[in-house]
């Protein structure tokens, strides 16, 4: 017998032989299945494929020449499918070996056709054993889900239930900075934030919190130990608690937030902040004081705020979201204010809130030097009323007017700010050239002036003495604002403290504190003549103080309504 002869003529003599055959396409099946991957169902359809009797002829009796010829497993398999894809005229293998095996209608005998019945009836129960590992493999593998979604179920409720509450006000903390420890949220150590010259701000999530939430809980406004934070995975937030998206501002201020002063240097470094990450819109603010959650911002800050932020915020206390803890989507938070600041980066802030409060309130900017370059000086006497008021206005504003009337151009306002809006506040500041009034928060307006300008600062007896630093803060902020701070006279008039002043230094300042501030005609007039010499001098030496910019940074997305 030719083995070379098409399929359809080869003769079988036995049942042997013919299990023979079976058993090799059979395998041949399971080859191509495990090799060339192709599915056990297409490998017994393939020969269907052929176009015509002698086509199927053809194709069989190339298959047995690879199953007879063949070294090895992978040799057979690599040959069939070669003969395959040649008689299907293509490299995509169909299943063909599920075919009438030898059934061309006339020349097939009945021997050969039993032989193809065997074969299907294998190529049946190999498709069904590999339908029965899917479906055996599809059902390991789903319970096998089911244990890790059940497992990750469990270590969510490990998660929630880990949450841990600590007091905003830790009494075991000292309650002024020291080194890198604080009272308000004392388990955060560092910055966020490696860039030198930046204050310490932290952001959450990030790796400080291993990405989780800051979560805060309760509103007390005289006990900060009662209010907690903690922080919370996303996903496995604890039972009652709120999410709130968006940015949320959090402050802790060491003084309160209706002094101009005291509020400013709390909370104006998140200006800073939003310039330097995209300009992003807050949704709230969260404000503390000693722990204790606050209510109410002053007129004041709550206007540069909005300015700054291109938002309106008023303090959110967190009452609204029931006894839970709440959690921010992104929070950032600040509890040294102005703190670690460089100066550098202290009037880039200074000059973007000027230019958005100057927006804010329809102001036109001026130059120190441009201003004036008619000779125009304007010299702005803030008169206090109540503590810390000048004892005679009178004798202070004859004294200045004196030695303005000896220069050209100079001229002398008078003004109150009590009187006056903030948006007023702003326009007379952003007028002047020189502010002179005593010590007080109304001298931190002094930031809305043009760069260039002079601070004339008075104060009563015993600030020297009994104030510590606190007396050189507008010293600071003239420096901060590019302003120069030309002196401060001291009032040399009054009683003696009544107490020890050794030992009782607080009680000394604060019989000081707020004393009238009194007037030593000659100096102010020498001083007076002094500064304004100075500010023709600079003006002289000066081509142009600072660019004066027609937009401030975040204008596309800030619109003030």
């Amino acid at each position: 017998m030719d083995e070379r002869a098409p399929l359809g003529k080869i003769k079988v003599a036995t049942k042997a032989n013919r299990f023979l055959v079976c058993v090799l396409l059979i395998l041949l099946a399971f080859i191509l299945l495990q090799l060339v991957t192709i599915e056990t169902r297409g490998i017994c359809a393939a020969l269907e494929a052929a176009q015509d009797p002698d086509e199927r002829t053809s194709t069989r009796g190339a298959a047995m020449a690879c199953i007879r010829n063949s070294s090895d497993k992978a040799a057979m398999a690599k040959c069939l499918q070669k003969v395959l894809s040649v008689s299907l005229g293509s490299d995509d293998v169909p299943s063909v070996l599920n075919s009438g095996l030898g059934d061309d209608g006339s020349s097939t005998s009945k021997v050969e056709k039993e032989t193809v019945k065997e074969i299907q009836e294998e190529c049946a129960r190999a498709k069904k054993m590999l339908e029965d590992e899917n479906e055996k493999k599809y059902s390991t593998a789903k319970k096998e889900l089911e244990e890790l979604r059940h497992e990750f179920q469990v270590v969510g409720e490990h998660l929630k239930h880990s949450f841990t509450m600590m007091e905003l006000k830790d009494l075991s903390q000292p309650g002024l900075s020291k080194g890198d420890t604080i009272w308000f949220m004392s388990s955060l150590h560092g910055s966020s934030v490696d860039d030198q010259g930046k204050p310490e701000e932290f952001r959450f999530p990030s790796t400080i919190s291993q990405g989780r939430l800051l979560c805060l809980q309760g509103n007390h406004t005289h006990n900060g130990t009662m209010n907690k934070y903690g922080f919370a995975w996303k996903g496995f937030l604890p039972d009652g608690a709120t999410y709130l998206p968006g940015l949320t501002l959090v402050a802790d201020n060491y003084w309160d937030y209706v002094n101009p002063w005291h509020s400013m240097s709390a909370i104006i470094n998140f200006a800073a902040w939003r310039v330097d990450n995209g300009c992003k819109v807050p949704a709230r603010i969260v404000a503390y004081h000693w722990g204790e959650m606050v209510t109410k911002m002053g007129d004041w800050i709550t206007n540069v705020l909005h300015a700054s932020m291109g938002v309106k915020l008023r303090p959110d206390t967190l009452s609204s979201y029931g006894s839970g803890p709440v959690c921010f989507e992104d929070a950032i938070v600040q509890r040294r204010g102005l703190g670690g600041m460089s100066k550098e980066r202290m009037n880039r802030l200074f000059d973007v809130v000027r230019c958005k409060v100057y927006k804010f309130c329809k102001v036109a900017p001026r130059s120190f030097v441009l201003g004036g370059k008619d000779g125009r000086i304007d010299i702005t006497l803030v008169a206090r009323s109540g503590p810390r008021e000048f004892s005679n206005l009178s004798g202070v504003v004859s004294a200045v007017s004196e030695q303005c009337a000896m220069v050209k151009g100079c001229k002398l306002d008078i003004v109150s700010i009590g009187n006056l809006s903030f948006c007023e506040q702003v326009e007379v500041m952003s007028k002047s050239d020189v502010l002179l009034t005593a010590h007080g928060a109304q001298l931190t307006n002094m930031m809305f002036m043009p760069r260039g300008g002079s601070v004339m600062e008075l104060f009563p007896k015993g600030w020297l003495e009994f104030a510590g630093v606190g007396q050189y803060i507008y010293t600071w902020l003239a420096d901060w604002t590019g302003l120069k701070h030309e002196g401060a006279w001291r009032d040399p008039d009054g009683p003696d403290c009544p107490y020890d002043t050794k030992t009782q230094v607080l009680e000394c300042f604060l019989f000081y504190k707020d004393r009238s501030v009194g007037l030593n005609s000659s100096h102010l007039s020498s001083w007076t003549a002094d500064v304004l010499e100075r500010i023709q001098a600079r003006r002289a030496s000066s081509v142009a103080d600072h660019i004066l910019e027609t937009s401030c940074s975040c204008d596309s997305v800030d619109r003030f309504t």
